[in-house]
């Protein structure tokens, strides 16, 4: 008969005394957090699941023998795009922001002037962001901004947008108009990480997460978007699960 598996969430609520009795084979020992050196890797290894996102199981080679820790810094680059009217690639605004475990540490924000054949302005998107063609005269074109904007999501560890096949596709537009150089970029979709996350939820907007999460701000405006939804999937990371990482691959044709 084989050894009973020990179960760390168990341990978690065991008096230190108890713990102690433990068969020496089981009683890896760690110190951490303040425990005695003999406090076995199970416990130590359970009370760090909250920054992993899952239990901490001795029994898991990926934990096994080790501490699982919050990472000392964490860098999420929320992106999100305005654009003009409904063709792929009248990006008419955009924002990028930087949050380093949840601060704000960089930001930027453009209003970008769509490419001549995507030129104008339709009064819904008008109705939504309220940049108008006039705003847009004198603004800079997509090539612009992009040794800025690019450098910013190449450099990034993880970059979030809120309905990434919105924004994604927008972009990969873009770059194919001006037929800009290739980039490649690891990111996460916040909008799907809240409909696994809030299944039940009446909505699963921007704004509806922010509410869940207490983050104010002003909807639909590029930068404020970018800094919410990294803010936002910090949140949902760090206190709740790991999410799912995508590949944004553009090359030139």
């Amino acid at each position: 008969m084989g050894k009973r598996r020990l179960d760390a969430a168990a341990l978690v609520s065991t008096p230190i005394r108890k713990i102690l009795r433990l068969e020496p084979d089981r009683k890896k020992a760690v110190s951490v957090l303040g425990y005695p050196s003999a406090v076995p890797a199970a416990v130590c290894l359970s009370l760090r699941s909250h920054a992993a996102g899952r239990l901490a199981d001795p029994a898991d080679p990926e934990t096994s023998g080790t501490v699982v820790r919050r990472r000392r810094s964490m860098k999420l680059t929320g992106l999100d795009f305005e654009t003009a009217n409904f063709k792929r690639g009248s990006i008419c605004s955009a924002g990028c922001a930087v949050l380093e475990n949840g601060i704000v540490t960089e930001k930027r924000e453009w209003l970008v002037r769509p490419h001549k054949s995507l030129d104008y302005v339709t009064a819904a998107c008008y109705n939504v962001h309220g940049i108008g063609y006039y705003d847009l005269r004198r603004a800079p074109e997509f090539p612009e901004i992009w040794p800025v904007l690019g450098g910013m999501l190449q450099k990034a560890e993880y970059v979030v947008i809120h309905n990434a096949q919105f924004d994604l596709g927008h972009l990969r537009a873009a770059l194919e108009l001006y037929r800009l150089p290739a980039i490649r970029f690891q990111y996460v979709c916040s909008l799907a990480v809240s409909r696994e996350k809030f299944p039940d939820a009446e909505s699963h907007s921007l704004n509806a997460m922010a509410s869940i999460f207490d983050h104010e701000f002003r909807h639909h405006d590029a930068l404020e978007d970018a800094q919410a939804c990294a803010a936002i999937l910090f949140k949902m990371k760090f206190e709740e699960k790991d999410v799912r990482m995508f590949d944004f691959h553009y090359e030139q044709n």
